[in-house]
């Protein structure tokens, strides 16, 4: 396979980690799988990465709509298509002794229960029968209560598959953080289409953008320092997911961690794709449209006009 002969000698590009990622899909752990059938069918109505934005979303859209001003939840009637999952990945986030606790029902019960208030059986339904409304407020009221957003994937355990997935192709001397880099450059940009018109795009940040020199009042504070600082642009690489809601449905759109990678950016990106470079307001233009060469220095520019994407 060319690809792996280049990544090997340490000369490949973003394409050449697609192609990893979809050749491989089948033989690893779920972030590779994931990111191989995401590469392969951009359209996702499945995987972790669709499950994951589902889940968040419902739970912003559900806290917005009916959490902070207390607005009561319709039991029978019309419903947003999000309700239901709101419903199930919230019983799936406790553990049976909690459920128990609170709601005198284990988690097996409670999902039962959840699912016979939704009759349609389609992939979110628009309809809600919970005839029962003393029991439908205790779980809403319990629900309500806390709201939780991890990231989809975990670094270490993201690195621990890569590594043995090199191993067992021959690519040991691959760096991790390097192949990182060139799968968050791969996925910049890309889409998620979710039900009703709402879109979430992939989008890389940096996480903790660092500070540099004191300044006069007035200038920017970052949290990190705990004082007047000039922001620095460069910082830990987050792939995130963010979303695009119709204004029809009034709702806030949200910013989700995909990976937080825990990799510094100044080594690997151009800059020029610095903005703002002697302003406070520094950062990197990570809404470019990327392209990742390995043997490159660095290794993440921006595609020039005169060229496509290698």
């Amino acid at each position: 396979m060319p690809y792996r002969n280049r990544i090997k000698e340490n000369r490949y590009t973003d394409s050449d980690v697609a192609r990893f990622y979809i050749d491989q899909r089948g033989n690893h752990g779920t972030f590779i799988r994931e990111i191989g059938d995401f590469v392969a069918h951009p359209a996702r109505d499945k995987g972790a990465a669709f499950n994951a934005v589902v889940s968040t979303y419902a739970q912003f859209a559900f806290y917005q709509r009916y959490g902070f001003a207390k607005k009561a939840v319709d039991p029978i009637g019309d419903c947003e298509w999000w309700l239901q999952p709101y419903f199930l990945r919230k019983t799936a986030s406790y553990k049976d002794a909690e459920l128990k606790k609170h709601l005198k029902m284990s988690r097996p019960e409670l999902t039962a229960l959840v699912k016979s208030w939704f009759p349609d059986k389609e992939k979110f339904p628009k309809k809600i029968e919970a005839t029962d409304p003393f029991r439908f407020f205790d779980v809403v009221d319990f629900f309500r209560q806390s709201m939780k957003a991890e990231p989809t994937f975990e670094v270490d355990t993201v690195k621990k598959d890569l590594r043995s997935a090199f191993k067992s192709m021959g690519l040991g001397a691959v760096k991790v953080d390097d192949f990182l880099i060139g799968t968050a450059t791969l996925l910049n940009g890309m889409e998620i289409a979710l039900p009703e018109g709402v879109t979430v795009g992939v989008h890389l940040y940096v996480r903790r953008q660092r500070g540099g020199s004191r300044t006069s009042a007035g200038s920017r504070t970052l949290a990190s320092v705990g004082h007047q600082a000039n922001a620095l642009p460069d910082g830990l690489l987050e792939i995130s997911l963010v979303t695009n809601t119709p204004p029809r449905q009034k709702l806030f759109d949200q910013q989700i961690a995909f990976l937080e990678t825990k990799i510094d950016t100044k080594r690997y990106f151009d800059r020029s794709l610095v903005r703002n470079p002697s302003t406070p307001f520094a950062e990197l233009d990570l809404r470019a449209k990327l392209q990742f060469v390995s043997d490159s220095t660095p290794m993440v520019s921006v595609v020039c006009d005169c060229q496509g994407r290698r």
